[in-house]
C-alpha cells in the first residue's frame, strides 16, 4: 500500500503541471488525461496475468504446478 500511495502522490504532482486541471478533483483529472489510478493499473495487471495463466500463455502456472507435484511426490 505504501508504494501505491507514493506512486499516487507522483501522479498528483504530475497533474499539477497542467494549470487547467488544478481546480479539478483527482478522478476528473485522471479522466481528462486518459489515465487510470495506480490501483486500477495494479488490478488490470493482475487480471491480465490470471488470463495468461488460465489460457496457458504464461509458463509460470506450469512451472508452479510441476514444482508442487514434485514436492508432493518427494514427501511421500
Amino acid at each position: 500500500m505504501k508504494d501505491i500511495e507514493l506512486l499516487e502522490r507522483v501522479h498528483h504532482c504530475f497533474m499539477h503541471l497542467f494549470p487547467e486541471l488544478r481546480s479539478l478533483p483527482y478522478n476528473k483529472r485522471l479522466q481528462q488525461l486518459g489515465l487510470w489510478s495506480i490501483q486500477e493499473r495494479c488490478n488490470r495487471i493482475d487480471i491480465i496475468e490470471l488470463f495468461k495463466l488460465v489460457k496457458g500463455y504464461s509458463g509460470t502456472w506450469n512451472e508452479f504446478f510441476i514444482r508442487s507435484l514434485r514436492s508432493e511426490n518427494s514427501v511421500r
